[in-house]
């Protein structure tokens, strides 16, 4: 094909890797009326070595693959959208619940007048809140540690 305005060194179809490369221009919609206007003239003629091999199959072509690869990336551009909000939608599953928040600032509040706490009314606030954010109170580590599990789900083997 004749190099033109459009169809020259860096874009045409003379070679797969530069052909692939002009496909993902026209893909970006750079440029890809020029190259369709430019692939759509002339007349093929091998035997004289002249013209080019353009023809009315360019405007067909270029529309249905800027066509199908608009869909394409539209798709992912979409997938990848409904994953991440899947995404959020299981964490969410992990948040502590309003109650128990409610409770925290409750006991929170009733343990210290100023907003600090030392680490005796720590204990007494970790003691006072139920599980998951509280330890068993007098308790052992393991008790805490197995009350916890349990509130998440998780079941540990006697």
């Amino acid at each position: 094909m004749e190099h033109g305005e459009w169809i020259n060194e860096h874009a045409n179809f003379e070679t797969f890797g530069i052909a692939s490369l002009t496909l993902f221009r026209v893909a970006t919609t750079e440029g890809w009326a020029g190259l369709m206007e430019e692939c759509s003239r002339g007349n093929c003629e091998v035997e004289t070595g002249s013209g080019g091999c353009g023809g009315p199959w360019a405007v067909p072509y270029f529309c249905t693959f800027l066509v199908a690869v608009s869909t394409v990336l539209l798709q992912l551009f979409t997938a990848v959208i409904i994953q991440n909000f899947e995404e959020i939608e299981s964490r969410s599953k992990w948040l502590v619940p309003d109650e128990n928040m409610k409770a925290f600032f409750k006991t929170w509040k009733a343990i210290t007048q100023d907003g600090n706490m030392n680490y005796e009314q720590f204990n007494r606030l970790m003691g006072t809140l139920p599980p998951p954010l509280g330890v068993v109170p007098n308790g052992t580590f393991l008790q805490s540690r197995r009350m916890f599990l349990e509130s998440c789900g998780m079941f540990l083997e006697s």
